[in-house]
């Protein structure tokens, strides 16, 4: 089947419980993720999923029955690929024990491991970019040009390519203007989930679309309805919200001056 239009989101973290945050995260997300799909469904779009659809490896059953009905209510079945959060201490021999697993498994969610002809384009998961004879969309979990193993993509995996090329790009929660790099067009819209007290918490989640006509690529971001920052977010006091989360020597400073335990 020919797919000439899409609908992108990334790191939608479904979880339970978060503890930055007040209400119910879970029917926070559904919400969002229903809003997203009854978009995809009246753009006769095929929705993409840049990685980190759950929180954890594993979340609770009746947490992900629920979220599997939901994605059920697509016209096409999503097409997904795996975040860091989404395998078991980020290793694929684990792949088997996590809730992604089974989604994939069970045709919940479709993942996009090599690269597949949708008619119109090319998706693939390779971060070493190849030229085709069709446009293509890249699908990667990384930040751009920022190290963190294999979740990065540098502008030298993206040098020499000239088929016109979508990088879609999940991981960095931050949503950033589009870049151009030569042929190139690469885009990170941000998190669909907020599931931290941080400035770019305070923006409103987004969606990509995306059309495909003569061989071009089309784009345009869209908002996802959702509640305020001021009312997901748990107000906290203290030098310990201000804590950059890699400082991990400060962090444990910090937790025995609250508890009163000895400094090192």
């Amino acid at each position: 089947m020919e797919f000439k239009r899409f609908l992108f989101f990334t790191d939608s973290h479904i979880t339970t419980s978060a503890p930055f945050r007040v209400g119910d995260p879970l029917q926070d997300i559904i919400s969002k993720l229903e809003f997203v799909i009854e978009q995809a469904n009246s753009y006769d779009a095929l929705i993409l999923i840049g990685g980190d659809v759950f929180d954890k490896s594993t979340i609770p059953y009746e947490a992900y029955t629920a979220v599997c009905e939901v994605f059920k209510k697509a016209k096409y079945t999503p097409i997904a690929i795996k975040g860091n959060h989404d395998q078991l201490f980020r290793c694929d021999d684990n792949d088997k024990k996590t809730t992604i697993y089974n989604a994939f498994k069970l045709g919940v969610l479709r993942e996009l491991k090599s690269p597949m002809d949708v008619g119109s384009c090319i998706l693939t998961p390779d971060k070493s970019l190849i030229n085709r004879e069709k446009p293509q969309i890249l699908i990667y979990h990384g930040f751009l040009n920022v190290k963190d193993g294999k979740h990065t993509v540098y502008v030298d995996d993206l040098a020499g390519v000239t088929t016109p090329t979508l990088v879609l790009l999940g991981h960095d929660h931050v949503e950033y203007e589009p870049v151009t790099l030569g042929a190139c067009t690469v885009h990170r819209i941000g998190s669909l989930f907020r599931n931290r007290r941080v400035e770019t918490s305070d923006r409103n989640p987004k969606m990509l679309y995306i059309s495909v006509e003569d061989g071009e690529f089309r784009t345009e971001v869209l908002e996802v309805p959702a509640k305020p920052a001021t009312e997901v977010f748990r107000e906290t006091v203290g030098k310990s919200d201000k804590l950059d989360e890699s400082d991990y020597v400060a962090l444990i400073s910090e937790l025995k001056r609250v508890n009163g335990e000895e400094v090192d």
